[in-house]
């Protein structure tokens, strides 16, 4: 997570829980590999807070990551 630059593409893990109805994102990485290597901590430790996840995937942005800015999915669907 070292190493960005301003606009830079950076990556984010982008996590959807039906119980509680929440969207997450976490990052910024500098890659997509980066971004998987850390996705399965951020996955256990929501289920272990009880939620219950029903989307993950690794999203690319050139901005910081919020409702109205573009993001490209790298299309990776969660599987429990």
């Amino acid at each position: 997570m070292s190493d960005l630059k301003p606009k830079q593409l950076t990556f984010w893990v982008k996590i959807f829980t039906e119980s509680p109805q929440y969207l997450y994102y976490f990052g910024p990485f500098v890659s997509v590999q980066e971004a998987q290597i850390h996705q399965g901590g951020y996955v256990e430790d929501l289920q272990g807070e009880g939620a219950h996840i029903q989307m993950l995937e690794i999203v690319a942005s050139l901005q910081p990551v919020g409702e109205d800015w573009p993001t490209f999915s790298m299309n990776q669907a969660y599987t429990a």
